[in-house]
């Protein structure tokens, strides 16, 4: 299932880049609604882009119709030909390599909803979370990543919880649907 959503993030992110849309309210999607009909003359409801795109709660996975008419919209010939397409690609958003990290320097990173995040790097691929605000992950967690990469989701292995009696999850995705918000890097002093 992990690979299918990054294969629905990416989709995501190039309709909005194509549209030069945020897609962040209502009129956003009757607007790409109207761009389908008029540029490949097929229909997709606002309603349905709202779900796919994640501007309200979806609990059920998008239709194979949805997929392939926004493939369409993208200039692919459908659903398959984006992920045959898709399977590999050079990531050129701003990245922070964990390799080039030294001891004590602070990464900030947000994702949607809300989420706002410093971890300080301890050496060996470790981080501990120095500030922690509306997620899930706490102060005094510690993870593992080996980079920090904006508009794409950060992959979070070896967590331990610092609050004893809380269980401890092996592997956390943040920002798996719009990916990082923002990353900065905070260098020691």
């Amino acid at each position: 299932m992990q690979k299918i959503e990054t294969y629905y993030t990416k989709l995501r992110k190039e309709v909005a880049e194509k549209l030069k849309r945020t897609m962040e309210s209502p009129s956003d999607f009757d607007y790409l609604s109207v761009q389908i009909k008029k540029e490949i003359n097929e229909d997709l409801s606002a309603s349905t882009l709202k779900r796919f795109i994640g501007y309200v709660s979806k609990n059920i996975a998008p239709s194979n119709t949805t997929l392939s008419i926004l493939s369409r919209y993208l200039g692919y010939m459908g659903w398959t030909d984006f992920c045959k397409v898709s399977e590999s690609d050079f990531i050129t958003d701003y990245s922070i390599i964990t390799s080039d990290l030294s001891s004590g320097d602070i990464v900030k990173f947000e994702w949607n909803p809300d989420r706002v995040y410093e971890a300080e790097y301890k050496g060996n691929g470790q981080f501990v979370i120095t500030m922690a605000q509306n997620g899930t992950l706490k102060v005094g967690d510690t993870f593992s990543a080996s980079s920090f990469t904006l508009n794409h989701p950060l992959y979070l292995s070896h967590i331990q919880r610092a609050t004893k009696g809380e269980s401890t999850a092996s592997n956390y995705v943040a920002g798996y649907k719009s990916g990082l918000t923002h990353i900065e890097l905070i260098k020691k002093n």
